[in-house]
């Protein structure tokens, strides 16, 4: 992260089979889609996953956001933007600091739980799910403080989506200020496990992280399949929970 502006970077490097590490191979926030209306963000509005877009938003959220110009800054629009006339603050790079969160990968299914566990259906073996699952893309996935959990590509690094927790909504605002003084976002590192759940019951991937310094939240995406994160009308879909301490009561 650069304390100067706040921007992150997360750079990927080959290394050979005799441990050198060879030259950049992309910087995933160079990459971030320059339009913002076509990157894939969702988010959650109390009660289920939708997009990141006004029409979507909770009226609570609409308030707390304050316009649909902001949103759309968050989104990744820059036309707003001080250097260009406009009121908000100036961004070098559209991907945010990263700080206390580390980057996860996710390939095929890999882990080793036993046929049988949960089932007696050949189809919802574990080992199927593996089998059904070898040749999924795999991705790398991050908090960052500009207030989303993005999902990389971990090949090319092009964001695929981003999560934007409802429980940072209240602040979001506030980095479209010119003054703009740092705060905390999605500062977790997130963990991605292999469940058993649903109706009827399957073996699903589960992405599952906080929020660390950015707040009292906890979220559950299912990133089973990477091309269900293609659009936000399927991506929504895939956000199973978000829970805060206030559903502690």
């Amino acid at each position: 992260f650069d304390s100067g502006d706040w921007t992150g970077q997360l750079l990927a490097f080959p290394i050979s089979t005799t441990g050198t590490i060879g030259a950049q191979a992309w910087d995933a926030a160079s990459l971030i889609p320059s339009i913002a209306n076509n990157r894939v963000i969702i988010t959650h509005d109390g009660s289920d996953g939708q997009p990141f877009r006004w029409a979507s938003l909770s009226v609570a959220q609409q308030g707390l956001l304050g316009s649909p110009s902001i949103l759309d800054y968050l989104r990744g629009d820059q036309s707003n933007e001080s250097n260009l006339g406009g009121t908000f603050r100036n961004r070098t790079s559209l991907l945010g600091d990263i700080v206390h969160s580390s980057p996860t990968y996710v390939g095929p299914p890999s882990l080793n739980y036993p046929n049988g566990l949960g089932t007696n259906i050949t189809a919802a073996n574990y080992s199927s799910f593996k089998t059904n699952n070898n040749g999924r893309q795999p991705m790398l996935y991050v908090g960052s403080n500009d207030g989303m959990m993005h999902g990389f590509n971990a090949d090319t690094g092009v964001e695929v989506f981003a999560y934007t927790p409802n429980a940072v909504m209240n602040k979001l605002a506030e980095l479209s200020d010119v003054n703009y003084n740092h705060k905390y976002y999605v500062d977790e590192s997130p963990v991605i496990v292999d469940a058993f759940f649903g109706t009827p019951a399957a073996w699903h991937s589960v992405l599952v992280s906080g929020l660390r310094s950015g707040g009292q939240g906890i979220f559950a995406l299912d990133d089973t399949d990477p091309t269900d994160f293609t659009s936000e009308a399927t991506a929504k879909d895939k956000v199973l929970w978000e829970f805060t301490d206030n559903d502690d009561s």
